[in-house]
Protein backbone atom coordinates (compact mmCIF):
# COMPACT_ATOMS: atom_id res chain seq x y z
CA UNK A 1 0.00 0.00 0.00
CA UNK A 2 1.40 3.49 -0.94
CA UNK A 3 1.08 6.37 2.35
CA UNK A 4 -1.11 9.56 1.88
CA UNK A 5 2.65 11.26 1.87
CA UNK A 6 3.47 9.45 -1.27
CA UNK A 7 5.90 6.60 -0.03
CA UNK A 8 5.68 2.88 0.19
CA UNK A 9 6.63 2.47 4.02
CA UNK A 10 3.50 0.39 4.78
CA UNK A 11 4.07 -1.89 1.83
CA UNK A 12 5.40 -4.77 3.53
CA UNK A 13 6.42 -7.68 1.40
CA UNK A 14 6.00 -11.96 1.75
CA UNK A 15 8.87 -13.26 3.57
CA UNK A 16 9.39 -15.70 0.14
CA UNK A 17 9.53 -12.27 -2.45
CA UNK A 18 12.23 -10.11 0.39
CA UNK A 19 15.10 -11.37 -1.97
CA UNK A 20 12.81 -10.52 -5.51
CA UNK A 21 10.04 -7.86 -4.89
CA UNK A 22 11.69 -6.92 -1.66
CA UNK A 23 14.93 -5.63 -3.25
CA UNK A 24 12.64 -3.65 -5.97
CA UNK A 25 10.30 -1.72 -3.61
CA UNK A 26 13.45 -1.04 -1.64
CA UNK A 27 15.07 0.60 -4.47
CA UNK A 28 11.33 2.40 -5.28
CA UNK A 29 11.55 3.52 -1.95
CA UNK A 30 15.14 4.79 -1.35
CA UNK A 31 15.07 6.42 -5.16
CA UNK A 32 11.06 8.14 -4.79
CA UNK A 33 11.36 11.46 -5.38
CA UNK A 34 15.23 11.44 -6.71
CA UNK A 35 14.15 10.85 -10.37
CA UNK A 36 15.67 12.95 -12.75
CA UNK A 37 13.87 15.45 -15.01
CA UNK A 38 11.61 18.47 -14.68
CA UNK A 39 8.24 16.49 -13.51
CA UNK A 40 6.08 20.29 -14.38
CA UNK A 41 7.88 19.90 -18.26
CA UNK A 42 6.33 16.30 -18.21
CA UNK A 43 2.97 17.18 -17.29
CA UNK A 44 3.32 19.88 -20.27
CA UNK A 45 4.19 17.52 -22.44
CA UNK A 46 1.79 15.28 -21.65
CA UNK A 47 -1.05 17.59 -21.66
CA UNK A 48 0.13 19.00 -25.00
CA UNK A 49 -0.47 14.91 -25.69
CA UNK A 50 -4.44 15.46 -25.62
CA UNK A 51 -4.15 17.72 -28.54
CA UNK A 52 -2.96 14.93 -31.04
CA UNK A 53 -5.14 12.77 -33.70
CA UNK A 54 -2.44 9.74 -33.53
CA UNK A 55 -1.37 9.58 -29.80
CA UNK A 56 1.42 7.05 -28.70
CA UNK A 57 0.49 3.81 -27.92
CA UNK A 58 3.64 4.27 -25.04
CA UNK A 59 5.24 6.73 -23.69
CA UNK A 60 8.51 7.27 -22.36
CA UNK A 61 9.38 9.86 -20.45
CA UNK A 62 12.93 10.92 -19.83
CA UNK A 63 16.46 9.79 -21.08
CA UNK A 64 16.91 7.30 -18.29
CA UNK A 65 13.56 5.47 -19.70
CA UNK A 66 14.54 6.00 -23.26
CA UNK A 67 18.05 4.22 -22.68
CA UNK A 68 16.08 1.26 -20.58
CA UNK A 69 13.64 0.89 -23.62
CA UNK A 70 16.40 0.98 -26.20
CA UNK A 71 18.53 -1.57 -24.31
CA UNK A 72 15.58 -4.41 -23.71
CA UNK A 73 14.55 -3.40 -27.96
CA UNK A 74 18.27 -4.04 -28.32
CA UNK A 75 18.04 -7.56 -26.42
CA UNK A 76 14.96 -8.46 -27.67
CA UNK A 77 16.40 -8.24 -31.65
CA UNK A 78 19.53 -10.02 -30.38
CA UNK A 79 17.43 -12.91 -29.37
CA UNK A 80 15.64 -12.67 -32.64
CA UNK A 81 18.75 -12.52 -35.10
CA UNK A 82 19.63 -15.61 -32.62
CA UNK A 83 16.15 -17.57 -33.17
CA UNK A 84 15.40 -16.52 -36.57
CA UNK A 85 16.29 -20.29 -38.12
CA UNK A 86 13.70 -21.13 -36.02
CA UNK A 87 11.37 -18.94 -35.86
CA UNK A 88 10.68 -18.71 -39.66
CA UNK A 89 10.86 -22.25 -40.55
CA UNK A 90 8.03 -24.14 -42.15
CA UNK A 91 7.81 -26.70 -39.46
CA UNK A 92 7.16 -23.29 -36.93
CA UNK A 93 4.34 -22.47 -39.20
CA UNK A 94 0.92 -22.87 -37.48
CA UNK A 95 -1.25 -21.22 -40.56
CA UNK A 96 -1.39 -22.36 -44.20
Amino acid sequence: MVTAEGGMSALVPFRTELSTVGALLRGVEMNDGKQPGDPAKIVTAIRGLVELVHLPLRLQMGSDCVKLVEAKFASVGDELKLWRGLACSPATCLLA
